[in-house]
């Protein structure tokens, strides 16, 4: 059995796993109200490969999918459409940009759209992190607290975030392979 154990055997599990996770990611966003679900399942079964050394991907990934904060993260789901809507509408009045206070306007929004996403992955991550299960309001403050103490990684994970989404728009097949490999990153930023 030396091929089951050969290194070249390792890496195309490895990567049947990352694209049969991202596969099962953007099956579940399909209807954009399971967003909240979606991500928290990829955070958590990409966290179990980091730290239990666990490589199961379909059974963790619809447990952590289905579990008693579905609700919770259905509302997160709805919450983070209604305000990307909202960035969206607003860049879309504003731009083309003909005046210097407009683009100081924009400025201020594209940092504050990049605390925005910052402060959706630091939910991720408190959820992923807290094994004992939170109340909702205490994990709010829990991601307050985290966010202000640690304003630059926010804003690391913003541009990640917003990195991530320019490739997958500029070519969209790598989104089988990328999605899993930003939470990696994220996750490894996180214990620094």
């Amino acid at each position: 059995m030396k091929i089951i154990n050969s290194k070249i055997y390792q890496i195309f599990t490895d990567l049947t796993n990352h694209v049969v996770l991202n596969i099962l990611f953007l099956l579940s966003i399909l209807p954009v109200i399971t967003i909240g679900p979606a991500i928290n399942s990829l955070f958590h079964v990409v966290s179990d490969w980091n730290t239990k050394n666990n490589k199961d991907v379909l059974v963790p990934y619809l447990r952590y999918f289905f579990r008693s904060v579905f609700s919770i993260d259905v509302i997160m789901s709805i919450l983070l459409i209604f305000i990307t809507g909202i960035y969206y509408i607003n860049f879309t009045d504003l731009l083309p940009i003909n005046a210097q206070n407009t683009l100081i306007i924009v400025l201020i929004m594209m940092v504050s759209l990049l605390l925005f996403i910052g402060i959706v992955v630091n939910y991720y991550l408190i959820t992923v992190r807290e094994t004992n299960k939170l109340k909702f309001i205490n994990t709010l403050k829990k991601v307050v607290s985290y966010t202000t103490l640690n304003i630059g990684r926010t804003l690391i994970y913003g541009c990640l975030i917003s990195l991530f989404l320019l490739l997958v728009d500029l070519f969209p097949p790598v989104i089988f392979i990328i999605s899993t490999s930003v939470v990696k990153i994220i996750l490894k930023i996180d214990t620094i």
